[in-house]
């Protein structure tokens, strides 16, 4: 697919959409400046417009091309980059595009290139997104991604000013609970040339000390399965309102990036409408990745957690509850 610029013009540049609610990636081919994809720039800020326009947040950037994709298979190169300047994941809304796509060009070209060598700023990279709102087909977005189709604003499901405040919890399904997860450890059997080991249950003690000190605070903790085996860590519950909670065992880059893309999928995959996502850490992140986080819609609550060779202990501090509870309370319901 060719964009249309703002002007209606057609722009030399290729792309493709593919995925299904709420996960997409967007494929931009390569250009070489001269007839192949000649508008391959202005074809990325465009459709980067587009998508701040629908609110996506980008989870994830990768050069695709052939020698990048050997590389891979060959050697085990990680092919993904961070634009410099920028946080991944964020999202797209109100982010100035034109430099958004600067960035995704000098950043990407320095992937598998030779030392000393800037690279091409026109490679054949995939965006991955989610869309939390866009509930139709990989093919009716790329076409409006393209500026071939009407108003983007009608290809979105009408939502009350309620719903986009988060006032007014969605019911949760009572078929999607399960029950708590347990901490303790377990014994792994010996596999090939391993010896037989003691696997501690590192989240599960972390859930048990959040399930602990939520009732202490008048919290109620749900953890919810949805039919096609995915599960969220769990629904914090207290007068009606609800907090949408993803605990990870480690505040490394993958984990985070991990964490704020379960939170925005199981919203949607739920159809839950909670008065804050909340990811659980067992440290802080750094200021710029914190905002960066915090921009995607999703706050960062830390526990304490001490790993030793007798075993694991999770604690849930007093600040850290105080901030569950203010997050109840800066969201009051509409009678």
């Amino acid at each position: 697919m060719q964009p249309l610029d703002t002007d209606g013009s057609e722009l030399r540049a290729t792309f493709d959409v593919e995925g299904s609610w709420p996960n997409f990636s967007v494929t931009f081919a390569s250009g070489d400046g001269r007839g192949r994809n000649s508008n391959y720039r202005d074809g990325v800020r465009v459709v980067l417009e587009r998508l701040g326009s629908l609110d996506a947040a980008l989870t994830q950037a990768a050069i695709t091309s052939e020698d990048v994709e050997k590389a891979v298979v060959a050697e085990g190169l990680d092919p993904t980059f961070v634009p410099k300047g920028f946080q991944i994941p964020m999202r797209l809304a109100g982010v100035d595009a034109q430099r958004l796509r600067r960035s995704l060009g000098t950043s990407g070209a320095l992937v598998n290139s030779k030392p000393g060598s800037s690279g091409s700023t026109t490679r054949r990279m995939t965006l991955r997104l989610v869309l939390e709102e866009w509930r139709r087909t990989a093919g009716e977005l790329e076409q409006v991604l393209a500026g071939r189709s009407p108003a983007i604003a009608s290809a979105m499901p009408a939502r009350s000013e309620a719903a986009s405040a988060g006032s007014g919890a969605a019911a949760v399904d009572p078929s999607y609970e399960i029950a708590g997860e347990a901490g303790g450890a377990f014994l792994r059997g010996p596999q090939d040339a391993r010896e037989a080991m003691q696997i501690h249950r590192i989240q599960g003690e972390v859930w048990v000390a959040l399930n602990r000190a939520a009732s202490m605070a008048d919290m109620t903790l749900r953890k919810l399965r949805h039919p096609n085996g995915y599960e969220v860590d769990g629904v914090l519950e207290r007068d009606g309102q609800q907090l949408l909670v993803e605990i990870k065992t480690t505040a490394c880059a993958a984990d985070i990036h991990q964490g704020v893309g379960q939170l925005l999928v199981y919203e949607a995959l739920l159809a839950l409408k909670p008065d804050a996502r909340v990811l659980m850490l067992p440290q802080v992140p750094s200021g710029d990745v914190l905002r960066a986080v915090e921009a995607c819609g999703v706050r960062v609550c830390s526990y304490d957690l001490v790993q030793s060779a007798a075993g694991v202990q999770a604690g849930i501090g007093s600040e850290a509850i105080s901030m569950l509870a203010g997050l109840f309370a800066a969201r009051p319901r509409n009678e």
